[in-house]
């Protein structure tokens, strides 16, 4: 059994941040009333000075639940439901995309993706084996650079023996073309990385390439927003299936398909969450294009600002294989792809903006003894936010006297999630939106409460239903517990 590495951390926690959360309808207020104290300030040598006047602590600590805006499905309570409850993948979508329905797609589409770190930057690519650029031959182990001129938006191909090469080594092989085309050795789903085409890091970086399947243009990015002027654009272009197979194990541990006890297709449980992310994945990707795309030239873009796409580096069997036992599958909405957002960890209740708002209750799972990271550490957690810092972000408040949480979503524990913050000094006060909040501070996610100095007693606070009013089906089988040892 596998275990999960570091970097897998990184890249599921990366997935929260989808985009900007929404207006909620319902509205809760609530005060947290602050005490007052005075103490005196450390002189300012460097060391943290002690409680501001008028505040009882020199920290204000925060405990919250989730990571990400809560939108859709939480990729962690996705695999509490696969693997403790036994969901399967149709269940976990239906349950997060309330009011839509699995299509099919029986045709699998091209779809090109921006590669945005090497905006403005010429296109270059090497392989392990033989390929073309621009319809130029090159020998294997060499490097090709597509660079263009922003006065016709032509481009000249030159090549080199590496991606490193000094710029007196790079020899002209073709100019006066069109956005040319990199072709790799094999285009086939089950081509090596040897056979494949990796684009070269920008500027001389020692980074490794990047290996994608599929092929690579060199685009002429021109038109009314830049305002003639010619741009150099990197875009991967590919099957939409192979596009999915990548994406899936860099925004879910593909790990979580290892545990869960035997199930369907052969695979442990926790498979089902694999697959409902590759739905997810290839829904969202369906719906970016259909909206447009990403600025007009390519149907998305490779960052979590769309979804994560690094090539092939996090390929797995498992993850592959979740994405062909549900190929062409995606959900609909109103006739078109839904727009499927998804973030790691909801904290126990979705956010209603665009699907029903449901329970979660896969979000606190935590496997102990699987060997693998299946404890969601993120379903609660806490911070302590130094006097200053707030007092900082907020000069115009003087010295601080208290925090308070004034309007929540009324979904879930202490009222949901917090809509807007007053912050309150001896000058003033502030009100922010708890989006605006959580941003300033780098909190995980916008539910959360003030735990000291004291909030307000819970008899004050109304609190949501404990299944909500989504309209996602609950557990099958009934839910028991999610902290197993």
């Amino acid at each position: 059994m596998s275990h999960m590495h570091a970097h897998e951390l990184a890249r599921l926690r990366r997935s929260a941040s989808r985009r900007v959360l929404g207006k909620i309808a319902l509205v809760l207020a609530i005060s947290v009333s602050v005490a007052s104290s005075t103490t005196t300030a450390l002189a300012s040598s460097g060391i943290s000075r002690g409680p501001a006047a008028g505040f009882p602590s020199g920290d204000v600590t925060i405990e919250g639940h989730g990571w990400g805006p809560g939108i859709g499905m939480g990729q962690w309570g996705a695999f509490g439901y696969a693997a403790v409850e036994h969901e399967t993948y149709k269940w976990i979508a239906s349950h997060f995309y309330g009011a839509t329905t699995l299509a099919t797609k029986t045709k699998d589409p091209w779809i090109s993706v921006s590669i945005l770190a090497n905006e403005d930057a010429a296109v270059a690519v090497t392989s392990e084996s033989r390929f073309r650029f621009g319809g130029v031959k090159m020998v294997a182990g060499t490097a090709a650079k597509a660079v263009m001129s922003p006065t016709t938006g032509k481009w000249t191909v030159s090549s080199a023996s590496s991606c490193n090469a000094k710029a007196k080594d790079w020899r002209v092989a073709a100019s006066g073309l069109s956005d040319p085309l990199a072709v790799p050795y094999s285009q086939k789903s089950t081509a090596t990385a040897s056979q494949l085409l990796a684009i070269c890091p920008v500027g001389g970086s020692r980074e490794p390439p990047e290996t994608v399947r599929g092929l690579v243009r060199a685009y002429d990015y021109d038109n009314a927003n830049t305002g003639g002027k010619a741009l150099e654009r990197t875009l991967n272009i590919l099957p939409l299936e192979e596009y999915v197979a990548d994406v899936v194990p860099s925004e879910s541990s593909s790990g979580w398909g290892e545990v869960g006890g035997a199930g369907p297709q052969g695979e442990q449980w926790g498979f089902q969450e694999l697959e409902a992310q590759a739905v997810a994945a290839r829904t969202y990707a369906l719906a970016y294009e259909a909206a447009g795309g990403w600025s007009g030239y390519a149907d998305i873009c490779d960052i979590d600002y769309c979804q994560s796409y690094p090539g092939i580096v996090n390929e797995t069997a498992l993850a592959t294989k979740a994405a062909a036992d549900t190929a062409g599958e995606y959900l609909v909405e109103k006739g078109a792809p839904a727009d499927t957002q998804f973030s790691a960890s909801t904290g126990g209740y979705t956010v209603g903006d665009g699907f029903p708002a449901v329970v979660d209750l896969g979000d606190s799972v935590c496997l102990k003894n699987t060997g693998l990271w299946t404890c969601n550490d993120e379903h609660t957690w806490t911070v302590s936010l130094h006097v200053t810092s707030v007092e900082s972000t907020f000069p115009s408040i003087g010295t601080l006297t208290a925090v308070s949480v004034t309007s929540r979503n009324g979904l879930g524990s202490w009222g949901g999630r917090a809509l807007t913050i007053k912050v309150t000094g001896t000058k003033g006060s502030v009100s922010e939106s708890g989006d605006t909040f959580q941003s300033q501070f780098g909190l995980d996610s916008n539910w959360f409460q003030i735990t000291h100095p004291k909030s307000s007693s819970p008899s004050a606070l109304r609190r949501a239903p404990l299944l909500g009013t989504g309209t996602g089906p609950l557990p099958v089988n009934g839910w028991t517990t999610l902290r197993t040892s």
